[in-house]
C-alpha cells in the first residue's frame, strides 16, 4: 500500500512533465546493474528512480547502454540491497548526477557480464524452467534479433566440460555437444537459454534447431533434430522387444529350475563256463573260455522340487522387475532432461538437451535461431 501511494505522488507530481517510463532490474552483477531499459527510452547518465514493496530503494545512473538492456551504478546510499525485478522509474524531472557529453546518437555500448552469467549445464541436467518472480507482465511485444558475429562467442569450462556462449540481444545461449549411442548413434547437445529481455521468447527446438555435418571431402549433410515424441516412440519399441526377451529368458529358466535328473546303469552277464568238457574218448578235456552274453541296462530318473521351482519363480520375477525399473528410469530420465517446447518469460531461464542423429563426419554446425537471430556453434569429431 505504501508503495503503491509513493507510486501515485511521483506519477502525479507536478514536475513529472511528459511520459514517465517504467522497467525492472534483470540483474545485480557486483556494482552493477542490468535493467530491461535501452536506448531511446534511457541515455547515459540518466538517473532513474528504484522502488520496491517497501517503497523508494535508491537511484541509479546510466553508465552503459546496448541494443536490448543498460546498465548502471547506484548513486548515493540505497536503503536495502538492489535485487532482480525491482521497478525503474524514469520520470522528466530525473536530472543527471554528473554532466556527460554522450547524446542519443552516440549510445555507449554496454559490455555483457561473462562471469557466472550463462548457469552450468551437466550431461543429466534434467530440463527446468527457472524464475525469479511470477511478475513478467512488463514483457513487450516480440521484436527481431540481429545475429551476432562467430567472434562474439565465448567458451568456459565445467568441470573440464567445455561450452560454447553467446551474452547478445539480451540472452545468454550456451551450448556443450557429446556423442551418445543409447537407443542409437546421437549428438547430444545441452543447452541453457537464459532471456534478460524485456520480450517472451517462444523456444522450440524442432524450429529453433538446425543442424549439419561436413565430411573429410567438405561434403555437406543436414541433420535431423530429434523432438522429444519421436525419440520415445523409438526408446519405448526398443524396450518393449527388450522386455520380451528378458521376460521369456527368466520364464524359461524359472519353469526347468525346479526339475532334477538322475541317471542308473546296470549291467548283467549271462552265460556258461566249460573248463573241464570232455572232448573226445581219450580223456582229453577241451579248456573252453567262458561264453555268453551282457547285458547293460540304463534308468533315467527326475524329481521335482516344489520349494527350488518357488525360489527360482521368485528370483525371476525380482529380475524381470528390476528390468522393469531400469526401463522405466531410463525412460523417466529422458522425460525430464529431454528439451521441449517453452516459453521463456522475461527473467526465466531453461535447460535440457536434444539428440541430433549422427553420421560418418569430421565436424558438427549447429544453429540457434531466436526471433530472427542465428547463434552458431561447431565442434569437430
Amino acid at each position: 500500500m505504501k508503495y503503491s501511494i509513493l507510486l501515485l505522488l511521483l506519477l502525479l507530481s507536478p514536475l513529472a512533465r511528459g511520459q514517465n517510463i517504467e522497467g525492472r532490474i534483470i540483474k545485480v552483477d557486483g556494482d552493477k546493474i542490468y535493467i530491461n531499459l535501452h536506448h531511446p527510452n534511457v541515455e547515459v547518465s540518466d538517473v532513474l528512480s528504484v522502488f520496491s514493496n517497501g517503497g523508494y530503494v535508491a537511484q541509479i545512473e546510466i553508465t552503459a547502454i546496448s541494443s536490448a538492456y543498460s546498465v548502471g551504478k547506484i548513486v548515493g546510499d540505497a536503503s536495502t540491497p538492489l535485487t532482480e525485478k525491482m521497478i525503474i522509474l524514469k520520470s522528466d524531472y530525473s536530472s543527471p548526477a554528473t554532466s556527460n557529453e554522450q547524446t542519443a546518437d552516440s549510445p555507449v555500448e554496454a559490455s555483457a557480464p561473462q562471469e557466472n552469467y550463462s548457469p552450468p549445464i551437466t550431461q543429466n541436467a534434467p530440463m527446468q524452467v527457472m524464475s525469479n518472480s511470477a511478475d513478467s507482465n512488463y514483457a513487450s511485444n516480440e521484436t527481431s534479433f540481429s545475429t551476432p558475429d562467430v567472434s562474439e562467442k565465448k567458451t568456459e569450462y565445467q568441470d573440464g566440460i567445455p561450452y560454447q556462449y553467446y551474452v547478445n540481444n539480451g540472452l545468454t545461449i550456451s551450448l556443450t555437444n557429446a556423442k551418445n549411442s543409447e537407443y542409437g548413434k546421437w549428438f547430444r547437445i545441452d543447452i541453457v537459454i537464459q532471456n534478460n529481455t524485456e520480450q517472451t521468447i517462444d523456444f522450440d527446438p524442432i524450429s529453433c534447431i538446425t543442424a549439419y555435418s561436413i565430411d573429410k571431402d567438405e561434403k555437406q549433410t543436414d541433420l535431423d533434430v530429434w523432438a522429444y515424441e519421436r525419440y520415445m516412440k523409438k526408446v519405448n519399441k526398443v524396450q518393449m522387444w527388450n522386455a520380451l526377451g528378458v521376460g521369456l529368458t527368466e520364464g524359461l529358466a524359472a519353469a526347468g529350475a525346479g526339475y532334477s535328473t538322475s541317471t542308473t546303469t546296470t549291467t548283467h552277464y549271462n552265460g556258461v563256463h566249460n573248463n573241464h568238457a570232455p572232448n573226445n574218448g581219450h580223456g582229453n578235456y577241451d579248456h573252453r573260455p567262458y561264453s555268453g552274453s551282457v547285458h547293460t541296462t540304463t534308468r533315467t530318473t527326475t524329481t521335482y522340487d516344489a520349494g527350488t521351482a518357488y525360489q527360482a519363480q521368485a528370483i525371476a520375477q525380482n529380475n524381470v522387475a528390476a528390468f522393469s525399473d531400469s526401463q522405466w528410469n531410463i525412460s523417466n530420465a529422458i522425460q525430464m532432461g529431454y528439451l521441449k517446447r517453452n516459453t521463456i518469460y522475461s527473467g526465466q531461464s531453461i535447460a535440457g538437451y536434444v539428440l541430433i542423429q549422427r553420421k560418418t563426419g569430421k565436424a558438427l554446425y549447429v544453429t540457434i535461431t531466436v526471433n530472427g537471430a542465428n547463434y552458431k556453434y561447431a565442434w569437430s569429431y
